[in-house]
């Protein structure tokens, strides 16, 4: 299935605003819990003003406005034909398939205005022009608009934001074991490429997933009201995606354990 993978994607829009030295781990905006951008004004949830955020915070609180500004800075500072978010993504394996045994797998989607020109001549009422505006960067940025990410393509991308940066095809075995329980095939890990990233990035990214889950105002402390985190260090982000006239898709994205990742 493919999903629009909501706020779990902020964390590659984080990275093309720190690669184009856009905004540093520092640089800090004031929230208060909207953000007009043409004629369209962007809000977070429930309109909630987060006061002063800087990265770390914007991913504890899942702040829509810091990342919709910084979505449209990216676009501003590239030009109408910003590609730096979807660089980021596609490093991450976003928009293709991962290349796991499984048969029927979805590509997802990385929008950018070469995939809008050919949407409008295929549906020319939807979408009227093929010209990739501020707005469709700033619904980018925040995992919404025309992206689409399978469940599998976000557990890699996170696997890789863990690991340092290796992107893997996705295995369905280890390998094959005869009766003896001697190993007849062994399945070795396969490389795909290499993400956009770096050690001091990574860790920027982990200190605000971490946050989520343990800090009192993070987006995922309430379900893990109780939770033993001293002895299972979880770090995380939820995405709520809105969909026409349907319910919201929400998803968690999960990196454990924080020092020492294994699983996603």
């Amino acid at each position: 299935g493919q999903y629009a993978p909501g706020s779990t994607f902020k964390v590659i829009t984080a990275l093309a605003g720190l690669q184009s030295e856009i905004i540093t781990p520092q640089t800090t905006i004031e929230d208060k819990g909207s953000i007009r951008i043409g004629d369209r004004t962007f809000y977070n949830a429930g309109k909630k003003p987060h006061g002063r955020v800087d990265l770390v915070r914007a991913l504890v609180v899942s702040s829509n406005v810091y990342f919709n500004r910084l979505g449209y800075q990216i676009w501003q500072q590239e030009g109408a034909r910003s590609e730096g978010i979807q660089q980021v993504a596609r490093s991450f394996g976003f928009g293709e398939r991962t290349g796991v045994a499984l048969g029927s797998e979805q590509n997802g989607r990385v929008p950018d205005e070469e995939w809008k020109r050919s949407a409008n001549e295929d549906h020319p009422k939807a979408f009227p022009d093929g010209v990739w505006r501020p707005g469709d960067n700033v619904n980018l940025a925040t995992g919404q608009g025309e992206t689409l990410a399978t469940p599998l393509q976000l557990a890699n991308a996170y696997a890789a934001l863990a690991n340092g940066g290796t992107v893997f095809v996705p295995r369905i075995a280890a390998g094959l074991v005869g009766e003896g329980g001697e190993t007849v095939r062994e399945f070795k890990p396969k490389t795909s490429k290499q993400a956009l990233l770096n050690g001091a990035d990574r860790g920027v990214l982990m200190a605000g997933l971490r946050g989520a889950v343990i800090n009192e105002e993070g987006t995922a402390a309430p379900a893990f009201a109780g939770f033993p985190h001293a002895q299972v260090k979880v770090a995380g982000k939820t995405g709520t995606a809105l969909v026409n006239k349907k319910q919201d898709t929400s998803l968690f994205a999960a990196i454990v354990p924080v020092d020492s990742p294994q699983y996603v």
